[in-house]
């Protein structure tokens, strides 16, 4: 359970999640609002950002680094076969490779000047480029996506970020196949699935919808660039007020990449109170252990006896005693790392949306045999040191 719960409090992207941060705005309408204090206190932005306002963002800071995303499902076929199945899509823009730290394994992303120009470029997991081209021979081919062709520039890496926290509204769990230019998705028509929120009558195209549906993410690297970035945000919000396009008062919110987990992803009562209970069996096991030692060592009393008499001290008896206990540790981690492998498979059986969670990796697998060992010693000391103090006189007349 220490496993999965470091599993869920993991940092997904390491040394860099709190230069990260997501963007909130809340460009909804009047009707619903309530006013008051109580608004700027605890009502919560929509998750994603209209297009028209990612697009205000990108223009108005266009040296920062920001990533916007959606979801969809999709068709695709490759050039070789005329067998069509549904792919999970990501439409994101070219500075999310980037942002994001997203594995390339063969290829390149595509380039902003691609992007611009519509270019018809696409970057596949490996996992469908090994299942329909046999691997990096992908590269350069071309595949249908919705009714379209797309060259394949690139070929993503196993990513395994879990939870998928650039999008948890709509793929909190999901594993993308196909990465496609975001403007070059919504132009082609392409479907969007996930959270989509419409204050107001839905168009075919949403780049001019009243819906939010794009998550928007920018690279902050130090406190004066948030600061800035806080200064255009509030500058935004009053500009589109004046604009007539926000009615309510100003409320945005720009949290890290770990604020935005901890906001949105909770872990789990029950994994909170198996971890408890772990630790109290565990206890209960040291106890118990310590007792079974305190009686085994007791009944050797006559062989201490003889030992001391022999000119053995006590610190030689409680050492021997203690590596009787650690052989008998190292025995019991070898069972437990079993059975926690067997353990891990099953939870991942019964617990199918946190499956990414249960991995047991070599470093956990090395605290468990360590935890184990230690226990079995610390369990031993009690009664081996008990055991020391038998006088050799009366030991062996017993």
């Amino acid at each position: 359970m220490e496993a999965v719960m470091r599993g869920l409090k993991a940092d997904p992207v390491p040394g860099r999640s709190h230069q990260i941060f997501h963007v909130q705005l809340d460009p909804r309408p009047a009707r619903g609002y309530r006013g008051g204090d109580a608004y700027h206190q605890g009502v919560e932005p929509p998750p994603g950002l209209t297009w028209q306002d990612a697009q205000a963002l990108s223009d108005t800071s266009p040296d920062v680094k920001a990533a916007a995303l959606a979801q969809g499902r999709v068709p695709v076929r490759s050039d070789m076969s005329s067998v069509k199945r549904y792919a999970t899509a990501r439409y994101l823009n070219a500075a999310a490779f980037a942002l994001f730290d997203m594995p390339i394994w063969a290829g390149r992303p595509w380039t902003k000047q691609e992007e611009a120009r519509r270019d018809r470029v696409v970057v596949i997991s490996r996992r469908l480029a090994e299942e329909m081209y046999s691997g990096n021979v992908a590269l350069g081919k071309l595949i249908q996506i919705a009714g379209k062709n797309f060259e394949i520039v690139g070929i993503l890496n196993e990513w395994n970020i879990y939870p998928r926290f650039y999008d948890l509204a709509s793929s909190g769990f999901n594993v993308e196949d196909i990465f496609v230019p975001l403007p070059l998705a919504i132009e082609s028509s392409m479907p969007v699935t996930g959270s989509i929120d419409c204050f107001g009558p839905q168009q075919n195209d949403l780049r001019f919808s009243p819906c939010t549906w794009l998550q928007y993410w920018v690279e902050l690297p130090d406190n004066a660039s948030v600061s800035r970035y806080k200064d255009v945000l509030h500058a935004l919000y009053q500009s589109r007020r004046e604009l007539g396009l926000y009615d309510r008062p100003e409320n945005w919110q720009l949290r890290t990449l770990q604020q935005w987990i901890e906001q949105n992803i909770k872990i789990p009562l029950v994994f909170k109170i198996q971890t408890i209970a772990s630790y109290f069996f565990l206890l209960a096991c040291l106890i118990n252990c310590s007792g079974l030692l305190f009686v085994m060592f007791h009944h050797r009393k006559k062989e201490v006896g003889i030992k001391r008499a022999l000119g053995a001290t006590r610190s030689v008896i409680v050492a021997e005693f203690i590596s009787e206990s650690s052989a008998l540790g190292i025995f019991g981690a070898t069972l437990g790392v079993l059975f926690g492998v067997v353990g891990v498979f099953v939870m991942r059986c019964i617990n199918p949306p946190y499956a990414n969670y249960f991995n047991l990796n070599l470093g956990s697998l090395c605290i468990a045999a360590i935890l184990a060992i230690a226990m079995s010693i610390l369990s031993s000391l009690w009664p081996a040191i008990n055991a020391s103090k038998v006088d050799p006189a009366s030991a062996m007349r017993g």
